[in-house]
C-alpha cells in the first residue's frame, strides 16, 4: 500500500499506512490497539477537513478511485471508526463496561 494522498492532503500522510487500512476488520483492530492520544490525533486532524475530503472524493466514481484517493477514503473510514470512541468515551478504544471486543468478529 502506498502512503501518498491527493495534492493538498499531504499533511495527513503521517497517519498511513496504518489508518489507510482497506477493510473494516483492520480498522476495527487498529482502533482497539490504539491509545486515546492516537485516536484523538486522528479525529482532530480529520474532523475540520471532513467536508473538504468529501468534496475531493466526490470527483471520482467509488469503484474507480486513484490509489491516493483510495487512501484518503480509507483514512476517512478510519476516522468514522474512531469517532464514537472519541466523542462518547473520551478516546477509550474499548467501550467502558462493555463486552470484551474479542467476543465479536468483524467479517468485512
Amino acid at each position: 500500500m502506498n502512503e501518498h494522498l491527493p495534492i493538498g492532503f499531504d499533511d495527513l500522510a503521517g497517519f498511513g499506512p496504518k489508518w489507510f487500512a482497506n477493510t473494516e476488520k483492520e480498522r476495527h483492530q487498529y482502533r482497539l490497539e490504539s491509545n486515546p492520544d492516537e485516536l484523538n490525533q486522528l479525529y482532530d486532524a480529520i474532523l475540520p477537513r471532513f467536508d473538504e475530503i468529501v468534496t475531493e472524493l466526490d470527483q471520482y466514481p467509488l469503484d474507480d478511485l486513484p490509489e491516493s484517493h483510495r487512501n484518503l477514503l480509507n483514512l476517512t473510514l478510519s476516522f468514522m471508526e474512531v469517532s464514537m470512541a472519541v466523542e462518547s468515551f473520551k478516546g477509550a478504544a474499548k467501550v467502558p463496561f462493555g463486552f470484551d471486543p474479542a467476543r465479536w468478529e468483524v467479517h468485512f
